[in-house]
């Protein structure tokens, strides 16, 4: 009775480690977003004691349990920032339910890829499956992550792969491999630490070093490039209001583009966040005549994230105002699930069809003609928003533009961490596409290289 007792008690301690252990697996890798500048590199070693518990598996419902913990404890911590939205412009009872439901989305998910690689590993394809199912987790999330509402969209804010962006050194070999190999060598590279560290043979010595050679072969390659000379001519700008009101709005851009009139000579153009102005600008021509003849110069154009309306419908859209004319639209071609359109599937759509948007109607989509407007004779392409952090969207890159300018509101978002991982995703395309990015929002108004690195930021000048 008492060996009985005993081994129980023992068994439950053991337990209860390795759930710590994936807690702190899970925990490592929001340390590296919410610290990217100092913390990047858990990127290479979150992972590991994951490996190590999966490694001991014995059982299915045990290799269940373990991606369902840490998926739950990842994305709790991950997806705070919605929760802190959802009380704080959500509406109703069912956002709520909204953070926990994707919780258990992205945790029961894990739990399935873990129970199938424990499968898989057990027919003699041995460790390499516990690598393969967590990676087809996270491309997964980033190809897929938003498909429960119907569409097929991805969640592209937590890659693993994202952090390492603060150091685009590190991470240049993005611009000549895919990110998904990327990340395949990164969590290779883990799981061979830890079958070196249990089994202490040679050749996971070497497997490890042999994952990490990319990284350490492109980052030679890597070099800072100067800023092109047209940065010297635009400006982006910011005017954000806590109210509804429109006259606060209009005051409020007023203002902020008779301060850089004053202040910079010889603009092009002045560059504004998505929905700077969130009302249809079209039933509004006042505003614009003021804008034009009060707060811009003759050569300069405003190019203003803001709304219109077609008929009783409602557009996304970018206008470029010069000389008191709209002389340019482009309207968003895809929206962002529950903030600017239903969820497809009809139970979602009754329980959240109003959690964001209550008090306004769904955007409808713009044409599918390209985007792309010309700065000093050079050729850059809009994107607005989800757009561009939408990987099925983004995947629409014209060639034949060098620069891609974003606009986007995070002003939506009081958690800087998810802020800044959506700049570190800019970072990441750019580098990815050899693509300049002139990144419109209203906390990094900022220029980022083909080198993935903020040339400028025009909100520190």
């Amino acid at each position: 009775m008492k060996l009985s007792c005993t081994h129980q008690i023992g068994k439950s301690i053991q337990n209860r480690k390795k759930f710590l252990m994936i807690f702190f697996s899970a925990f490592l890798l929001h340390v590296a977003f919410l610290f990217s500048e100092y913390s990047a590199w858990l990127v290479f070693f979150f992972a590991v004691p994951l490996f190590y518990n999966c490694f001991e598996c014995q059982k299915k419902a045990q290799a269940f349990n373990y991606g369902f913990s840490w998926g739950f404890f990842f994305y709790a911590m991950h997806l705070w920032w919605l929760a802190v939205l959802l009380f704080e412009r959500g509406y109703g009872i069912s956002r709520f339910f909204l953070y926990l439901l994707m919780l258990g989305y992205f945790a029961l998910w894990l739990g399935l890829c873990l129970l199938s690689a424990y499968i898989f590993s057990k027919k003699k394809l041995c460790w390499i499956s516990w690598v393969f199912f967590i990676w087809i987790f996270f491309m997964s999330v980033y190809y897929g992550g938003l498909a429960i509402g119907g569409w097929i969209e991805g969640y592209s804010l937590s890659f693993p792969v994202l952090p390492l962006a603060y150091y685009p050194r590190i991470l240049f070999c993005v611009s000549f491999l895919s990110k998904g190999l990327v990340l395949f060598l990164i969590l290779l590279f883990q799981a061979a630490v830890v079958l070196f560290f249990k089994k202490k043979k040679s050749f996971y010595f070497f497997l490890a070093g042999l994952s990490l050679l990319p990284f350490l072969v492109f980052s030679f390659f890597w070099r800072e490039l100067n800023l092109p000379l047209w940065t010297k001519h635009v400006e982006i700008a910011r005017a954000l209001s806590k109210t509804l009101c429109i006259d606060d709005y209009e005051k409020k851009i007023e203002e902020e583009l008779i301060r850089i009139k004053k202040e910079k000579k010889d603009l092009d153009a002045i560059f504004m966040p998505e929905s700077t102005f969130p009302f249809p600008i079209n039933n509004y021509p006042f505003v614009v005549d003021l804008w034009s003849y009060n707060a811009l110069t003759k050569n300069t154009k405003l190019v203003l994230g803001t709304h219109r309306k077609e008929g009783s419908s409602y557009l996304n859209c970018v206008c470029v105002l010069h000389q008191g004319r709209i002389t340019k639209i482009y309207d968003k071609k895809e929206h962002l699930l529950l903030t600017e359109k239903f969820p497809r599937m009809p139970l979602l759509k009754i329980l959240f069809k109003d959690t964001f948007l209550k008090s306004s109607y769904p955007f409808i989509s713009g044409s599918k003609k390209k985007n792309i407007f010309f700065l000093k004779e050079q050729p850059v392409e809009f994107f607005l928003c989800s757009e561009f952090f939408v990987p099925r969207y983004f995947s629409d890159v014209q060639s034949d533009c060098k620069t891609i300018v974003c606009f986007v509101n995070d002003g939506w978002f009081s958690c800087n961490y998810i802020v800044t991982a959506m700049l570190l995703c800019a970072r990441m395309h750019a580098l990815e596409n050899n693509k300049n990015v002139l990144y419109v929002s209203h906390k990094h108004g900022c220029f980022i290289g083909k080198d993935g690195l903020v040339g400028h930021d025009f909100f520190q000048t």
